[in-house]
């Protein structure tokens, strides 16, 4: 319907539409872009303002504090990328300068990485300065990550960021940090024990957890695992499948 309007009335309508949705729905926005870019190239130029709409209306930190929902998807990357090149290199670059300064909002693992295979994968899309500037960016972290020493626990000492004060946390806290303490017994009412099973799943502490029901009050069992150090080998391997499909 966009493309039956003069090209100004159609830039017009489309920044509008952009303006109003953009703050909660991007990728609707950044796809509804892409398709516009598909039409006849002498109407590229028109598009600039609209582009222009979309980076200043993409979420920010602002929105974020608000507590309303934001689209953070790897799709609306690539469509903002794609869409922008088209556009004008200048515009894509100031996209992909959003993306970067913003990773609480658009989070390298969940969103960057797998849009820059995406784009990777497609040979119009590497053509684009901005698809570049985002595999470079993919790069860097995957290699810093890769460099990272990576070796299993030599003792017994398990990462201890547990942030409640009260006195069973506490203790929590030390047990995790003992380098001879591979189990700790926990005997307490079940309102305590409860307690320290969320602490321990909200800091995804390296603990597997059984409960005792000899005796009472039952006794909360707490061995040690390595959970942590078994993450980061799946990491690794899997920043390795990702640096070599972006080297290829």
């Amino acid at each position: 319907m966009l493309s039956r309007l003069p090209a100004a009335r159609a830039a017009d309508l489309l920044s509008a539409v952009i303006g109003a949705n953009a703050p909660s729905r991007p990728s609707a926005c950044a796809d509804l872009l892409t398709r516009c870019t598909e039409g006849p190239k002498s109407r590229l130029n028109s598009l600039k303002g609209p582009a222009l709409r979309l980076i200043a209306s993409l979420p920010d930190g602002a929105s974020h504090a608000t507590g309303r929902p934001i689209e953070r998807d790897p799709d609306m990357v690539t469509r903002l990328l794609s869409a922008m090149e088209r556009i004008d290199a200048d515009l894509a670059a100031q996209s992909l300068q959003v993306l970067l300064d913003r990773p609480d909002l658009y989070p390298m693992d969940r969103v960057l990485v797998p849009a820059a295979l995406s784009l990777h994968r497609s040979e119009a899309a590497r053509a684009g300065a901005s698809v570049a500037g985002l595999r470079r960016a993919v790069l860097s972290h995957l290699k810093a990550r890769i460099d990272e020493p990576l070796e299993p626990p030599a003792d017994w000492r398990r990462p201890a960021k547990v942030t409640c004060p009260c006195t069973a946390c506490c203790e929590l806290a030390r047990f995790l940090a003992a380098a001879d303490q591979p189990v700790w017994q926990y005997k307490a009412k079940e309102a305590s024990r409860r307690h320290v099973s969320e602490s321990v799943s909200r800091h995804r502490c390296d603990l597997d957890l059984r409960t005792d029901e000899r005796g009472r009050p039952y006794t909360l069992v707490c061995t040690k695992n390595q959970a942590s150090y078994e993450r980061r080998v799946r990491q690794r391997r899997q920043d390795l499948e990702h640096l070599a499909a972006l080297d290829s």
